[in-house]
């Protein structure tokens, strides 16, 4: 079973390219990411999961969120740590 790394916040973002509201879900978040669903949390507000709740209050986790701009790549310090592990 992989260790959890991430928690994702599908939602709705307003597109910067078309200006019209889009739904992003978990799975579509992980793939635009690029990152495993397996070394996920997903934390919506009506279906958390088991660990999403304390995920959501660890700082420990990279915290993904649909993006207006569409940039979809991982924090800088988040690569370092997929690579490297924590410091």
């Amino acid at each position: 079973m992989s260790e959890k790394r991430y928690v994702l916040h599908p939602g709705n973002v307003i597109s910067a390219n078309d200006g019209q509201r889009h739904y992003v879900n978990a799975e579509r978040l992980a793939w635009l990411y690029r990152v495993p669903m397996s070394e996920c949390f997903v934390d919506e507000h009506t279906r958390g999961g088991p660990g999403a709740e304390s995920a959501r209050r660890d700082s420990a986790f990279i915290h993904l969120w649909p993006r207006y701009d569409s940039v979809y790549s991982l924090p800088a310090h988040s690569l370092h740590e997929v690579n490297n592990g924590p410091e």
